[in-house]
């Protein structure tokens, strides 16, 4: 039997380090370097390696997701599976990122995998990662699986709905808010059938666009509203997000209001998202007063979008210049659960 042909992009991030002289963690010289370290990785498929980007993923910007589009675009008729090494830092938002362009049950399978360690660490869990990466790949193609999706430790997760939640543990991506796709098993890879089938394979043009230039807020008892009135007035945030108190409660009474806020920045055409604060939480603006008030103002729920896919839809919406309540309240890549109190707010 042949071998499945996967193109391997690296990212940099930790798997993707080597210790300098003087201890620090610097890049490794081309993908190739590393997967010299585990060559048990070349049994489990025909490797060709594309060497993107050596970065640590905190300074990955939309411009490198836009050259992943691209590389992944230019690969998609040429192999049958597509394997990402990146750091573990934003691993979840460059993953949605891609899971928003691609034709939905339309594309190869995607795995992005990482690790905390790197791979000449002594009790490294890089080596374990990757080729949980590769037979989590290996079985995708088989089963004609159209998913992003992010392998690490045992887990197997739909990469936009992951998020990244500890900086020291193996296990260190969780999906709090959507079951997770599979495990990785002594006995193999393990999946639990909520993966998308790919019908066919289709031919896309990447879209790159995304603007960043979005501002995300942690809502505090005391907040002054001229501190977020500075800042849309300043000519630079194209975008807000409220991380809000409760199901999508916002300060509505008083001086401290900010409902006001968020009708000036409606009228002045610049979006508003009210996410939850709650790990795994889903907005119900329509329960309590505060959210009501917000959702008349004009501001935008977010369902049980992650913090991480709220800012990734917000980007790719202002950067195409689209409607970004429509897109926000669409499921575009299994990202977002839509109800009944989801479509009652959107109105």
């Amino acid at each position: 039997m042949s071998l499945p042909r996967i193109v391997v992009i690296g990212m940099g991030g930790t798997i993707g380090m080597v210790r300098g002289a003087d201890g620090a963690l610097l890049p490794a010289a081309s993908v190739g370097e590393l997967l010299d370290q585990v060559p048990a990785a070349a049994r489990y498929a025909e490797l060709t390696l594309v060497p993107l980007v050596s970065l640590d993923s905190t300074n990955l910007a939309p411009s490198h997701w836009g050259e992943l589009i691209e590389v992944v675009a230019e690969a998609h008729g040429q192999c049958d599976g597509i394997l990402v090494l990146h750091g573990t830092d934003t691993m979840a938002y460059t993953a949605t990122a891609l899971s928003l362009v691609l034709p939905r049950g339309g594309h190869l399978p995607v795995v992005f995998t990482g690790s905390q360690l790197p791979l000449k660490s002594d009790h490294t869990d890089a080596a374990r990662n990757l080729i949980g990466a590769l037979l989590t790949l290996r079985l995708a193609i088989r089963r004609q699986i159209a998913e992003v999706m992010i392998v690490f430790g045992d887990r197997v997760l739909r990469g936009n709905r992951a998020i990244k939640t500890s900086e020291i543990r193996f296990p260190a991506f969780d999906s709090p808010a959507f079951p997770l796709l599979g495990e990785v098993t002594a006995a193999g890879i393990r999946l639990t059938g909520l993966h998308t089938e790919r019908t066919q394979t289709t031919p896309f043009t990447p879209d790159t666009r995304f603007d960043g230039a979005i501002l995300t807020v942690d809502m505090t008892p005391g907040l002054p509203p001229e501190a977020l009135r500075a800042v849309l007035h300043s000519g630079h945030c194209r975008g807000l997000i409220l991380r809000s108190l409760g199901t999508g409660n916002i300060p509505n009474v008083g001086p401290l209001s900010l409902v006001p806020v968020i009708q000036e920045a409606t009228a002045a055409q610049i979006p508003v998202l009210i996410t939850t604060k709650f790990v795994g939480g889903s907005t119900r603006m329509g329960l309590y007063e505060p959210g009501r008030d917000a959702l008349e103002a004009g501001a935008i729920p977010t369902g049980d979008l992650t913090d991480v896919a709220a800012q990734v839809k917000l980007m790719a919406a202002l950067g195409r210049g689209i409607p970004p309540r429509a897109f926000l309240l669409a499921d575009i890549a299994g990202e977002l659960t839509v109800t009944e109190d989801m479509e009652d707010e959107s109105h």
